[in-house]
This record gives structure tokens, C-alpha cells and sequence, in this order.
């Protein structure tokens, strides 16, 4: 899970995100239904759909 308390960024061979970005990256993997946004202990937090984290981790 990715968790909003990250630093808003996300690594990627080193690249690092903007908070902007790393909102709308979180927003276009929701719409697409990649991720979704669940509510952990009154926190948000992000959870790979488990499909797409399976072919992620395929590759």
C-alpha cells in the first residue's frame, strides 16, 4: 500500500514526483481501477489491485 503520509513522491529510477503529479498519477490509476483508496485507521491509504500487482510483479 502506498500511504499519503509518503512525502508524495514516488521512485521510479530515481525520478521523483511532485505532490501535483503524484496526486494525478493516484487519480488516473483510480479511475482505471489499478489502485484503490481504502480508509485505514481514519488515514487513506492506496491498495494495488491484486491483477495488476500480480502482472507487475511478473515482470
Amino acid at each position: 500500500m502506498y500511504s499519503t503520509n509518503t512525502g508524495y513522491s514516488l521512485q521510479s529510477t530515481d525520478r521523483k514526483l511532485s505532490r501535483s503529479q503524484f496526486w494525478q498519477a493516484i487519480q488516473s490509476l483510480t479511475r482505471r481501477s489499478l489502485v484503490e483508496k481504502v480508509l485505514v485507521g481514519g488515514r487513506s491509504q492506496f491498495q494495488i489491485n491484486p491483477v495488476f500487482k500480480e502482472y507487475i510483479q511478473s515482470k
